[in-house]
């Protein structure tokens, strides 16, 4: 069980400067939480801001991740579903329904939905398909179902900018080796493993979130790293953060908004 994580939720501005990753339209700002508060990070300098408690949320359950949709609403998971405000933290519960997702994010309009976007997640090896209307989950299928393969999610997923579902993953593989953390690309129709990259050198790797093509890292240690991809080939660089606490920050999601 994850406990003191630390979330962060992208949010996309159009018409934001290049990169050498790729799209135009990068973040200009990122959505953060810890276990019971609300940030906002400044993608620029990585300086965080607090924004405020997430209150209705924390009080309840662990907060595992949050998620930003294309309007900048922000949905957090705590065992239950719930929006939170952005000016000020507070929790809306949403229905009925239990989620018990380690990572979440939405997939545009068109991948799975051709009517709209859609909020996916990984509870273990299940990939699930979750209503933002009642709170309740669907399965869409599984990472394997290989009964050798035990890999689950160890802690978030991201679909980037040039349609690719990555999802960090633990336990044992195809090959019958153990790994942990390594990052897998998935099929964002059945969630199961299309790729493996083998190890992402960082234990604990919680948060996903997508700048450009490339994918973001935060672990529950508090190291925060770039992968970049070549072809089969990740690239890993690690990332200061400019205002970095003494005691570093206990990271628990990740999240891009599909706007």
């Amino acid at each position: 069980m994850r406990t003191a994580v630390f979330c962060l939720a992208l949010m996309f501005a159009c018409g934001g400067g290049t990169d050498a990753a790729g799209p135009t339209d990068n973040p200009k700002f990122a959505y953060a939480c810890s276990d019971d508060s609300l940030y906002k990070v400044d993608i620029a300098t990585h300086a965080i801001n607090l924004i405020g408690q997430l209150t209705g949320c924390y009080e309840a359950a662990i907060i595992s991740d949050i998620a930003v949709d294309a309007n900048g609403t922000i949905y957090v998971v705590n065992g239950s579903l719930n929006t939170a405000n952005p000016a000020t933290g507070a929790c809306t519960k949403i229905g009925t329904g239990t989620v018990n997702t380690t990572g979440l994010t939405f997939l545009p309009k068109g991948v799975l939905d051709p009517a709209g976007e859609v909020l996916v997640g990984y509870d273990g090896g299940t990939y699930e398909l979750i209503d933002i209307k009642t709170g309740k989950t669907q399965t869409l299928g599984y990472l394997s179902k290989n009964p050798l393969v035990t890999l689950s999610s160890s802690g978030d997923v991201v679909y980037t900018k040039d349609k690719h579902l990555y999802v960090t993953v633990h336990g044992v593989g195809e090959d019958g080796k153990a790994c942990g953390d390594c990052l897998v690309e998935a099929d964002p129709l059945t969630g199961a493993i299309i790729k493996s990259f083998g190890d992402i050198k960082h234990p604990d790797v919680y948060g996903l979130a997508t700048w450009g093509f490339d994918v973001f890292g935060f672990t529950n240690g508090g190291a925060f790293f770039q992968m970049h991809r070549t072809g089969d080939t990740l690239t890993i660089t690690d990332v200061k953060i400019s205002n970095a606490p003494k005691v570093p920050i206990k990271f628990g999601g990740g999240a891009t908004s599909t706007l």
